[in-house]
């Protein structure tokens, strides 16, 4: 089980050593989603996200998404996710069955996205990473020249973080696209262009 003493490093060796049994479930889920997919009219389609407790009683959740009703034939889209306790608060780490690339979430960056996007404090903080992953399953990051920081977008704004010494890639806050300074609009206009490129090759 992941404890808070554990490092970026401990995490993800674990999370990485389940990732089969994981994959599997979602694998088992997948045929229910084909009726609903081909029957809708209205896209995209987000499915309510699905909870998978290992055996090592770490928590994930598996989001399933349909943007039309090719995405049945050619593999429904879906993110995985590993939630943890540690430093006071939620943390994700964004799980892969393809890259060893390792992407940590903060609690401060989705206490960030509710005050600045959401504006709703009432708001769970597991609901509000639900919400976000719901709608913002992929990023698209710079790294900021000689520099281990990073800047980037998800769909509904801009994320800012650090790259670590053992190339953990931490998100560490949430601004909204209104928010940015007159400096920063490279980073709506340009990045932004290649998320929209990246989401139209996908459908």
């Amino acid at each position: 089980m992941i404890t808070d003493k554990m490092s970026d490093m401990e995490i993800f060796k674990e999370v990485w050593s389940e990732r089969g049994a994981v994959h599997g479930y979602m694998e088992r889920l997948i045929p229910k989603y084909r009726r609903p997919i081909i029957k809708s009219s209205k896209f995209p389609m987000y499915f309510t996200p699905i909870e998978f407790v290992s055996r090592k009683n770490n928590r994930y959740l598996i989001f399933f998404e349909a943007r039309n009703k090719k995405d049945w034939e050619r593999g429904i889209l879906y993110t995985i996710i590993c939630l943890y306790e540690k430093q006071g608060g939620t943390n994700v780490m964004m799980f892969s069955t393809v890259s060893k690339g390792i992407h940590i979430y903060s609690p401060h960056f989705f206490s960030r996205y509710r005050s600045r996007f959401l504006k709703d404090d009432s708001i769970s903080p597991l609901d509000v990473i639900k919400r976000f992953f719901k709608i913002n399953p992929t990023a698209t990051i710079s790294v900021v020249e000689d520099s281990d920081e990073f800047y980037g977008t998800c769909n509904e704004g801009a994320v800012f973080g650090k790259i670590t010494a053992d190339n953990v890639i931490v998100l560490k806050t949430f601004v909204s696209f209104e928010m940015l300074h007159d400096s920063q609009e490279h980073i709506k206009t340009d990045i932004y262009d290649n998320l929209i490129k990246y989401r139209a090759e996908i459908q």
